[in-house]
């Protein structure tokens, strides 16, 4: 599916935003192709993993910069990691749960697109304001084909 999001031209932000949307996709599909549990278990973890080691990266850029959003921006982290682990507490327990999983996981990639195109670009914003040898104009949109 295709995706609008900024690029933020920080290639290690960048690369990091797009393998989270491709981990969240994968476990969309993953469900969408009504694959046993197991499988749309193991993509979830996938994603779980991919979110922590990127916030950490994403959270010691910030505090290295002295961001002034830095607090509201991991508490933004926060809220999706236990999202997360509410999640794979219903898989754990129920198997397949039986809420709407389609609409949670369009739910976590719509999270991580609104982030990127919000937050990651107010940082971006804040980070270029700082430093002298980043490009000026550089955060733009592009597509991703999923």
């Amino acid at each position: 599916m295709p995706w609008n999001i900024s690029s933020l031209g920080i290639g290690t932000i960048d690369a990091r935003n797009l393998q989270l949307l491709e981990k969240a996709e994968a476990f969309r599909v993953a469900y969408e192709n009504h694959r046993d549990s197991e499988m749309i278990n193991l993509t979830l973890n996938d994603l779980e993993s991919c979110v922590i080691e990127h916030f950490k990266y994403e959270e010691a850029l910030q505090m290295s910069k002295n961001y002034p959003k830095f607090n509201e921006h991991k508490t933004m982290h926060n809220s999706f990691i236990e999202d997360l682990a509410y999640l794979k507490s219903r898989l754990n327990e129920d198997g397949v749960p039986p809420f709407n999983m389609k609409y949670f996981a369009d739910v976590l990639v719509r999270w991580i697109i609104d982030h990127i195109d919000g937050t990651d670009v107010e940082f971006v914003t804040y980070y270029r304001s700082i430093s002298r040898n980043f490009p000026a104009a550089y955060v733009k949109s592009w597509q991703m084909a999923m």
